[in-house]
């Protein structure tokens, strides 16, 4: 049940990011340390390197599925948490800072797309549809830069690193 209610959370979190929030950037696709929504995620040590995030388009939307390492569950559902008390100050109608991925997605959940959550062993699988093939389109969009700009943002931190720039 405990699972469930922070899923719920989670999705309905998503949903209102589009309503009040404060934009992190005019350009970068993820400011992982202003956003408000991204950020419990960075503060949970080691967890970011210990989890994948896939986008797979289906034929009416997208799958998203997140994978967690062993040892780091409890640091992904502390994350999670942390992203559902942002979403409780965006419902209290205070503003909040977000990145361009949050309120592109929170764009697409205000139009009407369908979340579905599911929670497993090992992360959670969402799958987000729709009947309307114009916002298909929008969220399998949403995938595939979101996809990019990760690889981007990987392959700056695996320079970095072997450069010994890290952290700067």
């Amino acid at each position: 049940m405990k699972k469930a209610i922070i899923s719920l959370a989670i999705v309905a979190m998503v949903t209102f990011v589009g309503m009040n929030y404060i934009n992190a950037s005019d350009e970068a696709w993820f400011d992982m340390e202003k956003c408000e929504m991204c950020v419990p995620l960075m503060t949970q040590e080691g967890l970011m390197g210990n989890m994948t995030w896939e986008h797979h388009s289906v034929s009416n939307g997208l799958m998203s599925v997140c994978t967690v390492a062993e040892g780091y569950m409890d640091k992904y559902k502390t994350a999670k948490m942390g992203m559902a008390k942002v979403h409780e100050k965006m419902m209290a109608g205070e503003k909040v800072e977000l990145c361009n991925m949050c309120i592109s997605m929170g764009g697409t959940i205000a139009k009407g797309l369908t979340m579905d959550n599911v929670e497993t062993m090992h992360g959670s699988v969402m799958l987000m549809t729709s009947d309307n093939a114009e916002l298909v389109t929008e969220i399998q969009n949403w995938g595939a830069k979101t996809t990019e700009e990760m690889h981007k943002m990987m392959a700056h931190s695996e320079e970095a690193y072997h450069s010994g720039d890290e952290g700067k």
